[in-house]
């Protein structure tokens, strides 16, 4: 246990109490050692912008006398900063030994009081903890106690001629101090960061301005860990790193604006998501489609155009280069009441088409003035330009309304041209057919109304 005087200030000296229990027989040649980084004896002689090279021995006035003595230890000290996570005097030791050279036996309870007379104080702060606390920064280089096995104290010069001692410390057994009194204001961290009461700056958990976390260029985030940090995309637009490399990762994929206070992404149209790497679709697709992105739509065997050969959109070396919206770039893969494909029994078009899946084409059929099927799709293709695939022996061409009116795309019926009748325009009126469900035009045509609400 280290004990600080409540009151106690940093950067001049105090009075302090090391008291802990040993597990083993001490013997009267052996010591112990209390390692107490932030420690110096050096206050005046400090300048932070100089690491101070002596190193600096000297006898320890401490009560009980009568059952101990002791020394003060230093090493050369090196000035860090809390982002390298290097204490300053992090080799700062008490040096204990038996004075009546007698053994402390195993299960005795050592209670040490070091006094302000001996100059020694803390550099710099740490927090009231134990060994469990997890709401402070745990040292690299914690409090502990432990055990010489090699002691040696030699005569020296320092390099400016003056006189010293030298100490080669080697350990045998060590434990962390469990309890500590703290020492110094501290940080308030909010509950989203750990303090480091050293260098009084907060380490912020991950969302919370971790230096693992993606922040937005020219963005500042509260040092207390109070500011949310928004979810990180590929950058729809930046500045290219390289002549072949961009849209690298970005705090909204620069296409939004952060709320600070929520960690939501308040994304720029047309783009949505969580961190607004995702192009909304057109109308929502109407209700009569699938958003899909670029790699979806790739491998997608239910597109309304469908090439059977295997092609993926995005590889582990295009991601951050051609393919880098892979996940980005969507669009609306319509829906149809009958299969759509290349195959028998499917049919080339969707029945909802266009960018938005707002257009329905109207109800196929076959031209009854002509000698030839015009549904019969096979070796065929309704694609301008496609010349992979056509159909198979029984694919459908769609026909919107046999080529005998004019599909109205809009609600999908068909306005018949005269002569013609049918939902699909497919029977002739001299036909002698049923007209029944179907509403005749000022023009003496028939309009079906097979899609009629």
């Amino acid at each position: 246990m280290l004990i600080i005087p409540s009151g106690s200030s940093l950067r001049t000296a105090i009075d302090f109490t090391l008291s802990f229990t040993v597990t083993r027989d001490i013997l009267p040649t052996e010591y112990i050692g209390a390692r107490l980084p932030r420690f110096t004896q050096r206050f005046q002689s400090i300048n932070e912008s100089v690491n101070v090279g002596n190193v600096t021995i000297s006898d320890v006035i401490v009560s009980p006398s009568y059952f101990y003595t002791a020394a003060w230890y230093e090493t050369p000290n090196i000035y860090g900063s809390a982002a390298q996570g290097i204490l300053p005097f992090r080799d700062s030791t008490l040096i204990i030994k038996s004075a009546i050279n007698a053994t402390i036996e195993s299960g005795s309870t050592v209670l040490l009081k070091v006094h302000r007379e001996n100059g020694i104080g803390a550099w710099c702060g740490f927090a009231s903890s134990t060994i469990s606390t997890t709401e402070v920064v745990t040292p690299s280089d914690p409090f502990e106690i432990f055990t010489l096995f090699n002691y040696v104290e030699n005569n020296t010069f320092y390099g400016d001629g003056s006189p010293g001692r030298n100490f080669t410390l080697e350990k045998n057994t060590s434990s962390p101090i469990d309890t500590i009194s703290g020492l110094g204001p501290g940080c308030d961290c909010h509950g989203h960061g750990k303090c480091d009461f050293c260098y009084e700056v907060c380490q912020c958990f991950e969302g919370y301005g971790a230096s693992s976390d993606v922040v937005s260029t020219g963005a500042s985030l509260s040092v207390f860990c109070d500011d949310r940090v928004c979810p990180a995309g590929n950058a729809i637009a930046d500045i290219p790193s390289t002549s072949n490399e961009a849209h690298n990762i970005a705090e909204c994929s620069n296409h939004g604006i952060c709320d600070r206070s929520t960690g939501e992404c308040q994304c720029f149209e047309p783009f949505t998501g969580a961190s607004c790497d995702k192009l909304r679709c057109p109308n929502d697709c109407s209700g009569h489609g699938f958003c899909k992105d670029m790699y979806d739509l790739s491998v997608d065997q239910k597109m309304e155009r469908v090439r059977r050969v295997d092609f993926t959109y995005g590889s582990a070396a295009a991601m951050k280069t051609s393919a880098w919206d892979f996940r980005t770039m969507r669009a609306c893969v319509c829906e149809s009441s009958w299969p759509v494909g290349f195959n028998s029994g499917e049919r080339q078009l969707p029945e909802y088409f266009g960018p938005d899946c707002s257009l329905r084409h109207c109800p196929s059929g076959d031209d009854p003035y002509t000698s030839t099927d015009e549904e019969d799709c096979q070796s065929l293709t309704q694609y301008p330009g496609e010349i992979y695939m056509v159909g198979m022996p029984g694919n459908k061409c769609h026909v919107d309304c046999a080529n005998r009116g004019i599909c109205d795309y809009r609600t999908g019926k068909c306005n018949c041209f005269e002569g013609s009748w049918g939902p699909a325009c497919q029977y002739i009126s001299n036909a002698g057919s049923s007209r029944a469900g179907f509403v005749s035009a000022s023009n003496g045509t028939y309009i079906s109304n097979v899609h009629g609400n």
